[in-house]
């Protein structure tokens, strides 16, 4: 024991030998705010999202109301819904979509006769994952209900290079969409909203402007707008009819 105390003493002694201004470069080598320490400091990066402000597309019609009129916006993923009033625009409710859109139609509500009146139905379009949904206004929470949506892709094809068209006939029976150069594609949907099978239709023409529904009663027919520069001075109508 005592051969054991004398040893760890002659270590003390060595451990005591070392020069007063090696100590001093230990201690500042050993410093808390050395550079080699990791850092502690948190810092926030603060920004304000402002909404978006272009108007992509707008329709009018009866959709919160069948006596009353509306104005509906479309501005990137954002609707924003007004009430038409003598004193000017009053806001209805403000809502996000996933996606940007790429197509508003209103199917306006109305009155059915003795049976029970047909409510407004929003036709929205994603131009991000080309996403299609049926909306309705609920008037007890004062927000958009998705009635039905689907997936309007399809596996081939070349997309447009003026962007997606696309138009609801004035009976409201079908939706027809531009999404693809030489396609069209028809999604028929009953009163309710509801979508039913979808199907293509071809089309010649590759350089479409811009189509919509015709007035018809008996079958949906669609005027196709194109750039006929390519045809010379010919004059070239195109017409389609969805039975």
């Amino acid at each position: 024991p005592a051969h054991k105390k004398s040893h760890t003493m002659s270590v003390t002694d060595d451990a005591t030998m070392m020069d007063a201004s090696e100590k001093e470069g230990l201690q500042h080598h050993s410093s808390p705010s050395s550079s080699s320490l990791p850092s502690t400091e948190v810092f926030n990066y603060v920004v304000t999202a402002h909404k978006p402000t272009a108007v992509s597309y707008s329709c009018v019609g009866h959709f919160t109301h069948l006596e009353r009129q509306n104005l509906i916006v479309a501005r990137s993923n954002r609707i924003e819904i007004y009430l038409l009033t003598e004193e000017g625009l009053e806001p209805v409710l403000e809502t996000t979509v996933y996606g940007r859109i790429a197509m508003l139609k209103l199917c306006e509500g109305r009155k059915n006769g003795d049976r029970e009146n047909i409510p407004g139905r929003l036709v929205v379009v994603t131009e991000d994952r080309y996403s299609l949904a049926v909306l309705s206004y609920d008037a007890a929470t004062n927000t958009l209900r998705t009635v039905s949506s689907g997936d309007v892709s399809d596996l081939t094809g070349r997309p447009v290079e003026h962007g997606m068209l696309g138009d609801i006939d004035r009976n409201a029976r079908v939706i027809a969409l531009h999404i693809y150069d030489g396609l069209i594609k028809f999604i028929p949907f009953d009163e309710n909203g509801n979508l039913l099978q979808a199907f293509n239709a071809n089309l010649n023409e590759l350089k479409v402007l811009d189509f919509v529904f015709l007035p018809s009663t008996s079958s949906s027919t669609s005027g196709i707008a194109i750039d006929a520069s390519e045809y010379g001075n010919n004059n070239n109508n195109n017409n389609m009819s969805s039975q």
